[in-house]
């Protein structure tokens, strides 16, 4: 089941919890200074303890789930590299076999990386065009493994069959390993936790702020309020790599994808 987070764009996660954070702040302002009058000193230091203390645990939340977040940006990038190059030697490997499954493999390396250069480019949260083309790809895989044994029936030595098959093994491991970096994203209930305790520390901010019985501190809880929905944004669009203004690239397959154009190239 696909969760629901998931499927928001990243921008439209930061401005609704922008909104929710100004409108708790001051919401949380006017009670407290409703309240200002009759409350003891000890009570408004007590409320700013417990708005620093919430406000802290707030940075240690956004500081380990945008670590989270930025891991598996690097974990997408390298398994997209690691799958270039398992299919770059596997193409290089192809012209070890014997006539007509060395053209036969090269053809199918080629319309290989154009499937993996497109299941590079489709939405996970669009879940049927991605099945699409998980399908050609199983497909190829099948069709490169008969090439494989076919060729190994004419000339099963291990300089020449063998090393394409293992290729192709390793092109398969790659496909598998690269598709789990795609899907592997912060847990929705990490970044519900993290919202709750921004809307939380917000509010508490704001009554501390109107306890004292101080002016309304408009830039202060705008600038505030602006950076953690910019950190927020930051994090949420590093979980998708297939939206929002940051990518993982597939520069390595492109050129991979030109080279075999031209000839077999790792």
């Amino acid at each position: 089941m696909r969760e629901v987070l998931y499927g928001l764009s990243s921008a439209g996660i930061a401005m609704s919890l922008l909104v929710i954070i100004l409108l708790t702040v001051e919401a949380g302002f006017r009670a407290g200074r409703r309240q200002h009058g009759g409350v003891e000193d000890s009570v408004k230091d007590q409320t700013k303890a417990v708005d620093a203390s919430i406000l802290g645990l707030l940075s240690l939340l956004l500081g380990f789930t945008f670590t989270m977040a930025l891991q598996h940006f690097d974990a997408r990038h390298h398994a997209m590299v690691k799958e270039a190059n398992a299919i770059g030697t596997a193409h290089v490997r192809a012209a070890l076999l014997p006539a007509p499954h060395d053209q036969n493999a090269a053809q199918l390396l080629r319309n290989y990386v154009d499937q993996r250069v497109l299941a590079g480019e489709v939405d996970l949260a669009q879940s049927h065009p991605f099945a699409q083309l998980a399908e050609k790809t199983s497909g190829l895989q099948r069709e490169l493994w008969s090439e494989a044994t076919a060729a190994a029936r004419k000339d099963p030595g291990p300089v020449t069959t063998g090393l394409f098959a293992q290729a192709v093994n390793d092109l398969m491991d790659a496909q598998v390993e690269r598709d789990a970096a795609l899907e592997r994203h912060v847990p929705e209930y990490i970044l519900v936790l993290l919202m709750v305790v921004a809307i939380a520390g917000s509010l508490i901010t704001g009554y501390s702020s109107g306890l004292a019985g101080r002016q309304r501190p408009t830039w202060a809880f705008g600038g505030l309020s602006i950076v953690i929905a910019l950190v927020v944004f930051m994090i949420a669009d590093l979980d998708r790599p297939r939206r929002g203004l940051i990518h993982v690239g597939q520069v390595e397959l492109l050129q991979l994808k030109a080279g075999m154009e031209h000839g077999p190239t790792q």
